[in-house]
């Protein structure tokens, strides 16, 4: 009776101890989109703490390698696209950017829109109520916690997870509907963070700020004469996709892969 007694007294405490390990290993919820804004597009959340940024393996200007810390933020869970670009240009009674009467059009309005300078992208988020995200921001979103190469991991890049390499706009037609690349999400469930359109940021340009910048929260220089675009386009080649990639031009320039997506502070 005794030896019964331990066996079911030892079975009682295996059970237990699985039902606490299943307890402790409950998997993470994927985080979910925020309808925010006047645009009400979808956000979702990259939440706060470190992350690799930069690479000692690439362009002097993505070094040095370094961690940084970022409060949680929104980011668009899509590149803004010419149909919302079309209802903020209606509101605001502004004139539309270059090339508008061949981007809206019914076959285009999920597209992302493009023509941007950095002041079109950051009139527009101000209007939804969002900002244009932070370099760091944009590339935490783009790479997650793990130092991936692309925002879908390590694997090599293809036309089933990014829309870069065209040749031509082809009239708007050379740019892919937003979110229609499952395999290209990052971790965070965002799109389109490599290739289709470069997206602006927020930031400044310096060549050297990775050796100065500040670990916490990063805004980039104080000023500078060319901002900051990210993630590459459906005319750019391989190496500009990488996560890591920093395309710089002046505030004003304006070109037919040039995008953007917004951010908010929660």
């Amino acid at each position: 009776m005794r030896q019964k007694g331990q066996v079911w007294l030892s079975v009682l405490w295996l059970l237990m101890a699985v039902t606490c390990a299943a307890c402790v290993a409950k998997p993470t919820p994927t985080p979910t989109p925020e309808i925010t804004g006047k645009d009400g597009a979808p956000m979702m959340l990259v939440p706060s703490g470190e992350f690799t940024m930069g690479s000692n393996a690439s362009f002097a200007h993505e070094q040095p390698l370094h961690r940084i810390t970022l409060d949680a933020f929104y980011m668009d869970k899509y590149e803004v696209t010419v149909g919302q670009y079309a209802k903020f240009l209606e509101a605001m009674s502004l004139s539309a950017p270059p090339d508008w009467n061949v981007m809206n059009q019914p076959l285009h309005q999920n597209r992302p829109v493009v023509n941007m300078s950095w002041s079109d992208a950051s009139l527009y988020c101000r209007w939804a109520g969002k900002r244009l995200p932070t370099e760091a921001e944009w590339e935490k979103a783009a790479r997650g916690t793990d130092g991936r190469i692309y925002p879908w991991g390590n694997d090599p890049l293809d036309q089933l997870r990014a829309n870069y390499g065209k040749e031509t706009w082809a009239n708007h037609a050379a740019l892919a509907p937003v979110g229609s690349l499952e395999l290209g999400r990052s971790l965070y469930g965002i799109y389109d963070l490599a290739g289709n359109a470069w997206e602006w940021v927020s930031d400044w340009y310096d060549k050297d700020y990775y050796e100065k910048s500040p670990s916490q929260n990063p805004n980039g220089p104080e000023q500078g004469a060319t901002k900051v675009l990210r993630g590459g386009s459906w005319y750019a080649n391989l190496g500009y996709l990488k996560s890591t990639y920093r395309f710089n031009i002046a505030p004003s320039a304006r070109d037919s892969d040039f995008g953007f997506r917004c951010a908010k502070t929660p």
